[in-house]
């Protein structure tokens, strides 16, 4: 399914797709820090815990669908 290989030339664009990982999980963070903040500390936690763990399915998920459609040529 996913016949890919790798090259020195492919460094440089997956340096920079770590480093935009990077920063969209700091906004998540950030973001999720923001909307708990006024919370009791019992349910802070809970959204804490539920909203980290469904930004890292989410992103997990988007990766896998553009692995999927980056296939075809016309979305690419």
């Amino acid at each position: 399914m996913f016949d890919q290989t790798f090259s020195l030339v492919d460094i440089p664009i997956l340096t920079l797709l770590i480093f935009l990982e990077g920063i969209l999980s700091i906004d998540n963070a950030l973001a999720i820090a923001l909307t708990v903040r006024l919370l009791p500390a019992i349910k802070r936690k809970k959204a804490l815990f539920v909203g980290l763990f469904s930004s890292f399915i989410f992103r997990a998920i988007g990766i896998i669908f553009a692995a999927y459609f980056i296939r075809f040529f016309y979305l690419q």
